[in-house]
């Protein structure tokens, strides 16, 4: 299976949502996705960004679409 990881840095203010690259792991998507977190929560931190509300998730590739990953 395929896992991306989609983050908007900015709700309301986010044109269009990052993508990250399809790998092959739910744990290294997570993983992609948490370091996108944590820099953007630096940025903040460091002034250099807007604190804005943000929204990152999962997605797996099944049917020739992408699709999210739901949380059990």
């Amino acid at each position: 299976m395929e896992y991306r990881f989609v983050f908007c840095p900015a709700i309301g203010l986010c044109q269009k949502p990052f993508y990250g690259d399809s790998v092959q792991s739910k744990e290294r998507a997570e993983g992609q996705l948490n370091i996108i977190a944590n820099y953007t929560l630096h940025l903040q931190n460091e002034n250099l960004m807007q604190d804005h509300s943000n929204v990152g998730y999962l997605e797996v590739f099944i049917d020739d679409d992408w699709e999210e990953v739901e949380e059990v």
